[in-house]
């Protein structure tokens, strides 16, 4: 399903609308890929993701900051405590069990702090995403880049985003990717979280170690979607989607924002 298909944008105020067939299938099956929705843009983006990150890696590397305990307990907190303890670290350097101990550099709300970049927040695009699946009263809920030097194991994300509270993940992938390359892959229908299927896969697929021993396969051949992109596209994922990366060749660049649902009045 491609943006131009099943979509609209109101050529009066610039508005973006998700046509009836994209909410049908994000509701159903977890995940979204508008193709081509950032293409005209996709190379200024790229440039100045770089320069950024670039930027950011000279101050990290001056600084000292770095994360590398491989996601376990350590004095001073896990990786993932010392992550938000170091929020406003340039660069966060990690190598967590979830991403097979390879390293991930992650810059914290992305989009607050590089100008170049944040008008994306108030893009009609994206702001027509969040509203089409979420609502009219959707909330902004951070952003983050991300350079992967690694794959990634099967995972929801929850981390802050308790699982009573709906929320959708905008990724813009700044490289192409296929099933060789290290493309997303998802397992379609897992957003629906309280479900027999979605329940009964957890166990055997979270712990890596057990998914051979209980479907007799390694955790890169569970048969699930693979969704090959081009720089430009925009995939949205529910966080409770399970979602995984494997085969990854070198380097992928990738940032994300984040939106929910609003609490209840």
């Amino acid at each position: 399903m491609t943006e131009s298909a099943a979509s609209t944008r109101d050529g009066v105020d610039g508005g973006f609308r998700l046509a009836d067939q994209h909410k049908a299938f994000f509701d159903s099956f977890g995940f979204l890929n508008l193709r081509g929705l950032f293409t005209a843009e996709i190379d200024q983006i790229s440039s100045d993701f770089d320069a950024f990150f670039a930027a950011k890696r000279a101050l990290a590397v001056a600084e000292g900051h770095q994360i590398a305990d491989g996601g376990s307990e350590v004095p001073g907190g896990s990786a993932r405590e010392r992550i938000d303890e170091a929020f406003g670290a340039p660069v966060i350097d990690t190598y967590e069990h979830l991403n097979f101990g390879g390293h991930r550099a992650i810059v914290p709300d992305l989009l607050e702090s590089c100008p170049e970049l944040g008008w994306l927040k108030d893009d009609p695009r994206v702001v027509g995403t969040a509203a089409g699946l979420i609502g009219p009263g959707f909330e902004y809920f951070g952003s983050e880049g991300n350079i992967f030097d690694c794959d990634t194991s099967w995972h929801i994300d929850a981390y802050g985003a308790p699982l009573d509270r709906f929320h959708i993940k905008l990724l813009f992938y700044l490289d192409p990717l296929d099933r060789t390359s290290g493309a997303l892959r998802v397992l379609p229908g897992t957003n629906h979280h309280l479900d027999t299927y979605a329940r009964q896969v957890r166990p055997g697929l979270f712990d890596r170690e057990r998914t051979e021993s209980t479907y007799g396969l390694g955790v890169e051949e569970v048969p699930a979607h693979v969704i090959d992109n081009e720089p430009g596209d925009l995939i949205v994922v529910n966080f409770r989607t399970a979602h995984a990366t494997f085969n990854s060749r070198g380097a992928r660049r990738l940032f994300t924002l984040n939106y929910r649902e609003p609490l209840p009045a």
